[in-house]
C-alpha cells in the first residue's frame, strides 16, 4: 500500500505496549511501509520520549503497568512537542467498553482499535493521519508560531508589535520589549561544539528552551505577546508598562527559573540576562518593530558580555543606553 506521506520523510511513530508479541505484530506491519517505530513499555518511559522530540504518530495500550492509556492519551496532549496535529491512537488486545473508547476520545485520542487487527485497514487508517499532520506541521512553519515552544516567531512578533504599537500611540501608554537569554554551558545543544565560541546564534538545548518557556509564560500576564527569537532568546511584549515595570517582569521571570532550578535538572546549569526597552507612545520613531527589538537585543547582549550570575543590577538586566 502506497503511503501519500512518504514524499515527506520517515514518519516517526512511538509505540507503547509492554506485551513484546503485539510490539512485533505491529512492527511488523508499519516497518516495511516506510514507518520507524520507538518502543516504550510504561507510561512513564513514553512520556519521556515524546517530551524529547516531534513525533508523527503515537499508538497506546489501553492498559499499561503504571498507567491506563486513556490517561497516558490525556497528558501527552498537555505535552508542547505533542501538537493537536499529532495522531494518538490507543489499542488494545482484548475488546473496549464504548465508556474506555468515549473516554479515549475525550482524552485526545483519534481513534481506538481493538482486535482483530487488520494490516490493510490499519495503514489505510494511517496514512491520511499521517498525511495531515505533515500538513498541519508545514502550515505552522509558515505562520507565525515557532514550532518548539508555541511561542510567536520574528513574524509573529513584529505583526504583534505593530499591532501594540498604534494602540500605544493612541493612548499614550508605556510599550515595554524585555529579551531574555540563557547562557552557560546547560543552555547549549550537542552541536554547539561545531560553532565558534563567540557566536550569538548556538543551537539551543530544546529541553532547556520548553522549561524556560514554561517559566516565562508562568511570570506574564495574558495581555503580554511571548516570542522567540533566534535559538536562544525570548521575547516578551509588555503593553502599559515602564522602565520599572519592565525591571520588575525581568526579575519575576529570573526568580520563577531560580526556583525551578533546584528541581528541574535542564535549568541548573544556565545563566539567565535580561535587556529591555520602553517607549512611552509619545515616541513614533522608535516604534519601528524591527529597532524596537534590535534595542532590547542589543541590551541583553550587553548583559551577557558583562557576566555574573548574582543580584538583579546591571549584572543581569540591562535597559537599552544609546551609544
Amino acid at each position: 500500500m502506497q503511503d501519500p506521506s512518504k514524499s515527506a520523510g520517515t514518519p516517526l511513530v512511538l509505540l507503547i505496549n509492554d506485551e513484546e508479541w503485539t510490539t512485533r505484530s505491529i512492527e511488523s506491519i508499519l516497518k516495511p511501509e516506510g514507518y520507524a517505530v520507538l518502543r516504550a513499555y510504561t507510561g512513564r518511559q513514553g512520556l519521556e520520549l515524546a517530551s524529547k522530540m516531534r513525533l508523527d504518530l503515537l499508538l497506546i495500550d489501553l492498559r499499561l503497568p503504571d498507567i491506563t492509556g486513556i490517561d497516558l492519551c490525556a497528558q501527552m496532549r498537555r505535552l508542547p512537542t505533542v501538537r493537536p496535529s499529532t495522531p494518538i491512537l490507543i489499542f488494545s488486545s482484548g475488546s473496549v467498553r464504548r465508556s474506555d473508547r468515549l473516554a479515549g476520545f475525550q482524552a485526545g485520542a483519534w481513534s481506538v482499535i481493538e482486535p482483530p487487527l487488520d494490516p490493510q485497514e490499519l495503514l489505510a487508517l494511517l496514512h491520511p493521519f499521517i498525511a495531515a499532520k505533515r500538513d498541519a506541521d508545514a502550515a505552522l512553519e509558515m505562520s507565525y508560531v515557532d514550532p518548539l515552544t508555541g511561542f510567536y516567531n520574528v513574524q509573529g512578533l513584529i505583526r504583534r508589535v505593530t499591532e501594540m504599537s498604534g494602540d500605544t500611540t493612541r493612548s499614550r501608554r508605556p510599550l515595554a520589549c524585555v529579551v531574555l537569554g540563557p547562557s552557560g554551558p546547560g543552555a547549549l545543544g550537542p552541536e554547539a561544539r561545531d560553532f565558534p565560541p563567540d557566536t550569538a546564534t548556538h543551537p539551543a538545548n530544546p529541553d532547556v528552551t520548553r522549561s524556560l518557556g514554561n517559566m516565562i509564560l508562568s511570570a506574564t500576564r495574558l495581555s503580554d505577546a511571548v516570542g522567540r527569537v533566534g535559538e536562544n532568546d525570548f521575547v516578551i511584549m509588555a503593553p502599559g508598562t515602564d522602565q520599572e515595570g519592565a525591571l520588575r517582569l525581568a526579575e519575576r521571570v529570573m526568580e520563577a527559573v531560580d526556583r525551578a532550578s533546584a528541581q528541574n535538572a535542564d535549568l541548573r546549569d544556565i545563566e539567565l540576562k535580561a535587556g529591555f526597552y520602553v517607549v512611552s507612545g509619545s515616541e513614533p520613531d522608535t516604534l519601528i518593530p524591527e529597532e524596537f527589538l534590535r534595542r532590547a537585543t542589543s541590551a541583553l547582549r550587553g548583559a551577557q558580555a558583562a557576566g555574573g550570575k548574582s543580584g538583579n543590577g546591571l549584572s543581569r538586566i540591562r535597559p537599552f543606553q544609546p551609544n
